[in-house]
């Protein structure tokens, strides 16, 4: 969802696009009519399972694991929240393998952008991962932090943080 909840986001494996879906009443999916403006991610990476935003929509974060690469993707919009506005010279990437992340299927990050969270699920496990600067993973990292989420689920997929940041889901 973008920030206030009027627009939604999907990955859609079938078509290697990330689909946008406009919402006329906030977080309610009832209300959910498909926008044409879908970002083609098919030379990129086919196989996108997570998508997020930093605070202000302006730059897409999405995860793929098309072997041999696992990576999270940044990709600049030219207007907030429009995934259609992507401008691919701003493309850069992360490696999430030498974390030991396989099969990244979730990821969000906390309120700051400096730290990002990603779900793996051949590990089953949560990974935070710092950075110096805000939504900049190109900045030198710290220690990469590992959550075993095994005893709770066997099939992590995605994951949330209540609003001040204090749970997980």
């Amino acid at each position: 969802f973008n920030n206030v909840g009027t627009i939604m986001y999907l990955a859609d494996d079938a078509t290697d696009t990330i689909r946008q879906y406009n919402l006329s009443t906030a977080f309610d999916i009832t209300t959910a009519v498909i926008d044409d403006d879908d970002f083609d991610h098919s030379e990129i990476d086919t196989d996108v399972t997570g998508i997020t935003f930093n605070n202000n929509g302006t730059v897409m974060f999405f995860v793929g694991h098309q072997l041999p690469s696992v990576n999270v993707y940044a990709i600049n919009l030219d207007t907030a929240y429009e995934v259609s506005t992507a401008d691919f010279i701003t493309l850069r990437s992360l490696d999430l393998l030498p974390f030991g992340i396989v099969e990244p299927t979730g990821l969000i990050f906390n309120d700051d952008g400096k730290k990002l969270y990603v779900t793996d699920n051949n590990s089953i496990k949560v990974y935070e991962i710092p950075f110096t600067e805000e939504y900049d993973f190109i900045t030198q990292f710290g220690p990469v932090v590992e959550l075993d989420v095994s005893a709770e689920s066997t099939n992590p997929s995605d994951l949330a943080f209540n609003v001040d940041g204090t749970k997980l889901f």
